[in-house]
């Protein structure tokens, strides 16, 4: 069909009237959509990991000490809390007085005396540095290594003497108080408390800072870590070097038949206290039985208390079996 020339200009102008129409659409700005308010939600603290367990005990009743942080805690043999006790700064050592009825707990600032049945503190030391050098040798009375020597504390009325001259880097006291394992210097001596005459001592193949004790059950032997050498000492006897080279916390525990157990490296292991041979591991590879160096403790019949990788408190007997397992829970 044929288009009159004034209708196809009517179309032209209409043409251009929707594109500038359509482009006034385009151009125009769109409508704001109004922002939706973002609310804060709660801020979450950090998840702190739980404080490294640095020291064990046990009770004549067989209730278990564990310091972890600053926390002194009491469980029953069936792992059951028993007490909480705050403590003003981390503990890194634990005493228990020869009763039984009080515990020590030592920080970098000073030590304090808990009684234990109602969780009261009764005396406090700020004495920094005492880790290592501080024992109970009564209810009532402390003996300190110090840079004057072995010195006696009576806690009150407060009484302070020197017992044996010349500086002291560590010091630990055998049950039944009448053996005293020093670090005095380069050497390292079992001595009689008595009248401290030296019954075993050895000077150290290296630096001698006393760090890990274990006495045997009849207080007259003593396995020690000082510095990175493993030592055995005994009555009348020379000292053997149990291991060398020893990284981290090595404890070691003498036994009546001349072996020691060694916690090393996460295992437990049995060494002869003269050569230190290496005679064999007690736990097989599961990794349930991997376990923390330190701390560890006697059981009091013979037997240990050890802690593994896992948070949980194990249990040997005598004869290096199983007797117990309890997670901390904390």
């Amino acid at each position: 069909m044929k288009l009159t020339p004034l209708f196809s200009s009517a179309l032209v102008f209409a043409g251009l009237a929707l594109g500038v129409a359509a482009a006034q659409v385009g151009s125009a700005p769109s409508a704001a959509i109004p922002a939706i308010p973002v609310q804060p939600g709660p801020v979450l603290p950090p998840v702190q990991p739980p404080a490294p367990v640095t020291a064990l005990a046990l009770l004549p009743d067989g209730v278990r000490l564990v310091c972890a942080g600053a926390e002194l805690r009491q469980l029953s043999p069936q792992g059951r809390l028993l007490r909480r006790i705050a403590l003003p700064e981390p503990c890194l050592s634990l005493q228990v007085s020869p009763a039984g009825t009080l515990a020590l707990t030592v920080g970098r600032s000073g030590a304090r005396v808990w009684r234990l049945s109602d969780g009261q503190e009764l005396h406090s030391l700020s004495l920094a540095g005492l880790a290592g050098r501080v024992a109970f040798l009564s209810d009532d009375e402390l003996l300190l290594g110090t840079g004057r020597g072995v010195e006696s504390l009576k806690l009150a009325p407060r009484q302070r003497r020197v017992l044996l001259p010349g500086a002291v880097s560590g010091l630990a006291l055998a049950p039944g108080g009448e053996r005293l394992l020093l670090s005095r210097g380069e050497r390292l001596e079992l001595v009689r408390l008595s009248d401290f005459k030296v019954l075993s001592g050895i000077r150290c193949e290296e630096l001698c800072p006393l760090r890990r004790v274990q006495f045997s059950a009849d207080g007259r032997g003593a396995v020690a870590l000082a510095g990175v050498t493993l030592y055995a000492l005994r009555d009348g006897r020379p000292v053997n070097v149990v291991l060398r080279g020893a990284e981290g916390d090595v404890t070691g525990f003498p036994l009546p038949d001349g072996g020691v157990w060694v916690v090393r490296g996460g295992q437990l292991e049995r060494r002869d206290a003269q050569t230190g041979r290496r005679e064999g591991r007690l736990l097989d590879d599961s990794p349930k039985n991997a376990l923390v160096d330190a701390p560890a403790a006697w059981n009091g019949t013979g037997g240990v208390l050890l802690m593994t990788q896992d948070r949980q408190l194990l249990e040997l007997g005598p004869d290096g079996r199983e007797v117990s397992r309890q997670p901390l829970g904390f």
